[in-house]
């Protein structure tokens, strides 16, 4: 069986006058998956560009670096990747 994820499930609450964050597992997924967690991130003073130099070139960076150390062949099996193929290939039903 299949778990569709849906708004039901995971619930993303608005911040409040604290800046905190609140985000709730539905009780049947948290039944499910009882070590399923989840984080969160609050992002401020976001400045947003067409485009970045710096961001760029650490783009490439983090490319090269990234095709020196994998291929398509063996990616799949890495560790943490492996996890998540696992996860979703099991528990998720798409929703498209």
């Amino acid at each position: 069986m299949k778990t569709c994820l849906t708004e039901k499930s995971i619930n993303i609450q608005s911040y409040g006058d604290d800046g905190a964050m609140s985000l709730k597992i539905d009780p049947e997924l948290n039944t499910r998956f009882p070590d399923l967690t989840a984080l969160t991130l609050q992002v401020k003073d976001m400045k947003i560009q067409k485009r970045n130099v710096e961001l760029e070139k650490f783009k490439l960076e983090i490319i090269k670096q990234v095709r020196r150390e994998y291929n398509l062949d063996s990616v799949k099996d890495q560790p943490t990747f492996r996890s998540y193929r696992s996860f979703f290939w099991k528990n998720v039903e798409p929703l498209f």
